[in-house]
């Protein structure tokens, strides 16, 4: 009911809603975005971050003297942390795509259907073509694990690895773009890909950056010794069973 649609990107869904028609699974559909989506998401993508940065000292060290560099720039000027900020963070952001390449958040991707006729090339090298109305699913943990892709360490963290234009913001940083490729979509492909990827993106950093610039951050029993594979689970979105534990040690 009109009455009951509270905020404008609600208002803005209910408009869109065929005339006349109530859905209750469409508002299942949408409750369920904003709730797990906007939500779990993030926090599993900081979650791994936080392993990966925890298991590497070399790598945490780097992503410190990135962030203290921030902090004390913006101390100096005696002002808060503003977005253009966030823009210095190349460690973060290479330290980010590939977390996200290793450990996508929503690894079976997002399904779609078909529009059109098309065709694909088979496993023989013939084409097959694919009708209108099939069901299709790109999962990017099959994409961004997929050696002819990658290369050979494509198992490896390797933030520093060769990133297409695309997929690093043609240079830039915090460029408010979706960074995909024909080989990399942790925020799926547009034109229907994910609306929250720029204010995950900007959360991320800054939670990540207050984190790192105040502690020390390493594994801790019972998560020391685990592989990440070992910690966390695909329930629709990747994240840990049992929680991740780590030790704090503050530097400032």
């Amino acid at each position: 009911h009109p009455e009951n649609v509270k905020g404008p990107l609600m208002a803005r869904i209910a408009d869109n809603a065929p005339l006349g028609k109530k859905d209750p699974k469409v508002d299942r559909d949408n409750a369920a975005t904003f709730l797990f989506a906007g939500h779990d998401t993030t926090a599993n993508l900081m979650t791994h971050f936080t392993y990966e940065m925890a298991k590497r000292p070399g790598w945490q060290k780097k992503l410190q003297v990135e962030v203290d560099a921030m902090f004390d720039k913006a101390k100096k000027e005696n002002r808060k942390l503003e977005y253009t900020d966030l823009a210095n963070l190349k460690v973060m952001k290479n330290c980010i795509n590939e977390v996200l390449r290793l450990w996508p958040s929503v690894p079976n991707g997002t399904f779609r259907e078909f529009q059109y006729d098309d065709a694909i090339m088979g496993p023989d090298g013939k084409l097959v073509t694919v009708k209108k109305g099939t069901n299709c699913t790109i999962s990017p943990w099959l994409l961004h694990r997929n050696e002819e892709l990658w290369g050979e360490d494509v198992n490896d963290f390797n933030p520093d690895r060769d990133w297409k234009p695309e997929e690093d913001w043609y240079g830039h940083e915090m460029w408010a773009t979706n960074p995909e490729s024909d080989r990399y979509a942790p925020f799926t492909h547009p034109p229907r890909d994910c609306m929250g990827k720029n204010f995950a993106q900007m959360e991320a950093r800054i939670i990540l950056s207050y984190m790192f610039h105040q502690y020390d951050i390493e594994l801790a029993p019972p998560t020391k010794g685990l592989e990440l594979d070992e910690i966390s689970i695909n329930n629709g979105t990747f994240g840990p069973k049992a929680g991740l534990f780590v030790q704090l040690h503050k530097r400032r």
